[in-house]
């Protein structure tokens, strides 16, 4: 098979394919699947390589707002064996704390952290009141495009940019200078005549040694 980092990739057991699980692919989410010894699966069924990923978070996952969701599965989606996904991890902040805050249940907000190769990562920051507002969404101008910026860029960071610009995400804001690295991206709409923009967000993040 595909070698990476001159380790040759190997079929370790039966995994889980995250996509048919989530596609509704009836029984096709364990139907050849197979675990690779690069953390990947690899499912015959959809032709795709993902992230292998624990029951409890595909649980998580699959209660997310349909429009991150659909964010999450693009970015540990492949159709290489060596994808760039390597762990998911969903937090939320409900609980005792929000109470104490006066939070109600649509300001609550959740995260969702993507872990990419080579120390890229991505951070969508949501509540039910952004989700409303990103089902609104229309595309939006930011202070930079990717074209005009050159250089400094990681690979895994520019592949999670084209994948949630397909889905509707706007680059609003690029920080390229420095070790820390950064790229904000918006899914949802600016109130008339302010600059407050309103909906999903989804920061990528990596570092420049």
């Amino acid at each position: 098979m595909t070698k990476k980092n001159n380790d040759e990739i190997t079929i370790t057991g039966y995994g889980a394919c995250a996509m048919c699980h989530f596609r509704g692919h009836d029984g096709d989410s364990r139907r050849g699947s197979v675990a690779l010894s690069n953390g990947r699966v690899a499912c015959p069924t959809c032709g795709t390589y993902t992230t292998s990923i624990d029951q409890q978070t595909l649980v998580k996952i699959g209660a997310l707002p349909a429009i991150v969701r659909d964010a999450v599965l693009a970015l540990i989606e492949d159709k290489e064996p060596n994808g760039q996904a390597l762990s998911v991890n969903i937090s939320d902040g409900s609980g005792e704390g929000a109470v104490a805050q006066g939070f109600g249940p649509e300001d609550v907000p959740t995260s969702v952290t993507i872990a990419l190769e080579n120390d890229v990562k991505v951070s969508i920051l949501f509540t039910a009141r952004d989700v409303e507002s990103a089902e609104r969404a229309v595309p939006l101008t930011g202070s930079t495009t990717r074209e005009a910026i050159k250089s400094g860029v990681a690979a895994e960071a520019d592949a999670a940019l084209s994948k949630l610009t397909a889905l509707g995400f706007s680059f609003v804001h690029a920080n390229t200078d420095g070790a820390m690295r950064r790229f904000a991206l918006v899914k949802g709409y600016r109130l008339s005549g302010k600059p407050t923009v309103l909906g999903v967000r989804a920061d990528i993040s990596w570092i420049v040694l």
